[in-house]
C-alpha cells in the first residue's frame, strides 16, 4: 500500500493563541479569564476619569460636585453648606441654654418654660406663670368682676354719675341723681354749714323756691358794699322775719315801711312780750354816732332823767324830745 504524507507549515504558539482569540467573542474571553467589564473590573467612565484627576483627598475632606460638571474637595463649613446643614442657618448651633431646656421633662398642657433666675429653666403654669409674667390677678392686673362689667356697659352720657341701685351699678343724672343723693325735691337735708363762694367783687345769691315757683325768693350778698339783701318771690309782697314759728318779729312792707310786732295784730294791754327794743344810756348822751347812713337819725333813751333823745346829723347834736307823762 502506498503511503501518503501531509506537510504542515510550522506556526508559533503565540500565533496559535492569537488566531484562536480572534475567532472568539471578546466579552466571552474576558468573562473566561475573570476580567468581565462591570462585574470583575470597572468599566471606563468620564466621571471616574474626572475623579482620578483630583489630588489626594486630605483628612476630613469630601468629594463634592461643583455644579459645573467637575468635582472638588470640601471640608468643614464648606462641606456642611453643600449638604444643606450649615450651622446657624440650616441647623441649630449648639447652645448651653438649649442643652438645659432639652434636659427638661416633657412640657404638660398649658405650661411655659421659664427661667428660674438661677441659671436654669423650669415648667410653670396658671398663677405661677402669671406671677412670672407680672400679670398676677389682683396684684398686677384687675380680677374679673360682674360689677365692673356693669360699669363698662354704662353709657358715657355727659352729666351721668355712677350710682349703686342696691343690686347693680347704674348711671343717673338730673333729678334722679339728686334724689339718690338725698337732695331731691321731697328731701330735707341738714348741713352743719353751707358756704357759697363767688369770684372776688361778685355777688353771691341763694334762691329759694318750690317746684311751682317761677322766680323764688333770693338772698344775696354784695361783696363790694358788705350788704346782705333779701328779696321776695313776688313783687309787692311783704318780707317777714320770724323769731319763732308762731311769732313775727319784723315785717318789711312793700312800701318800704317797717312794722315791729309780735304778730299780725295789735298787742294786748296785758302783753309781756313782742315789744321793739330801744337802746338806753344812764344820763344825757354826748357821743357822736359813727357809720350811720345818710337820711337816718339815731335815737336813745336816758334812763337816769327819763328823757328821749334823737341825734340831729345836720346840727351834730342830740335833741331831747319832750315826753308827756
Amino acid at each position: 500500500m502506498a503511503s501518503r504524507s501531509h506537510a504542515f507549515a510550522p506556526r508559533s504558539a503565540a500565533k496559535v493563541v492569537t488566531d484562536i482569540l480572534d475567532d472568539l467573542d471578546a466579552a466571552e474571553v474576558r468573562s473566561t479569564i475573570g476580567v468581565a467589564l462591570g462585574s470583575d473590573i470597572q468599566a471606563f467612565d468620564v466621571v471616574l476619569e474626572d475623579l482620578s484627576a483630583l489630588s489626594v483627598v486630605a483628612d476630613n475632606e469630601f468629594i463634592v460636585g461643583t455644579g459645573a460638571g467637575t468635582y472638588g474637595h470640601e471640608s468643614g463649613a464648606t462641606a456642611r453648606t453643600s449638604m444643606g446643614v450649615a450651622i446657624g442657618s440650616d441647623i441649630q448651633a449648639f447652645d448651653a441654654v438649649l442643652e438645659d431646656i432639652a434636659a427638661l421633662s416633657a412640657v404638660a398642657d398649658n405650661e411655659f418654660i421659664v427661667g428660674t433666675g438661677a441659671g436654669t429653666y423650669a415648667h410653670e403654669s396658671g398663677a405661677t406663670a402669671r406671677t412670672s409674667l407680672g400679670l398676677a390677678i389682683g396684684t398686677n392686673v384687675q380680677a374679673w368682676d360682674t360689677q365692673l362689667d356693669d360699669i363698662a356697659a354704662l353709657a358715657l352720657t355727659d352729666g351721668n354719675v355712677i350710682v349703686g341701685d342696691g343690686t347693680n351699678w347704674v348711671a343717673e343724672s338730673g333729678a334722679t341723681l339728686r334724689t339718690s343723693l338725698g337732695l331731691g325735691t321731697g328731701d330735707s337735708p341738714e348741713f352743719a354749714g353751707v358756704t357759697i363762694s363767688t369770684a372776688d367783687n361778685a355777688t353771691g345769691i341763694m334762691i329759694f323756691k318750690t317746684p311751682s315757683d317761677a322766680v323764688g325768693a333770693a338772698v344775696a350778698w354784695e361783696h363790694d358794699n358788705d350788704v346782705m339783701k333779701v328779696g321776695t318771690r313776688n313783687a309787692g309782697a311783704a318780707l317777714e322775719l320770724h323769731v319763732d314759728d308762731a311769732a313775727v318779729a319784723m315785717t318789711l312792707l312793700s312800701n318800704k315801711d317797717i312794722r315791729l310786732s309780735a304778730g299780725t295784730s295789735a298787742l294786748a294791754t296785758t302783753a309781756t312780750g313782742g315789744f321793739p327794743g330801744m337802746p338806753t344810756c344812764a344820763g344825757v348822751p354826748t357821743g357822736v354816732p359813727a357809720n350811720e347812713s345818710a337820711g337816718f337819725a339815731p335815737f336813745i333813751f336816758d334812763t337816769t332823767n327819763d328823757d328821749f333823745y334823737i341825734y340831729d346829723p345836720v346840727a351834730n347834736d342830740w335833741l331831747k324830745v319832750g315826753l308827756l307823762t
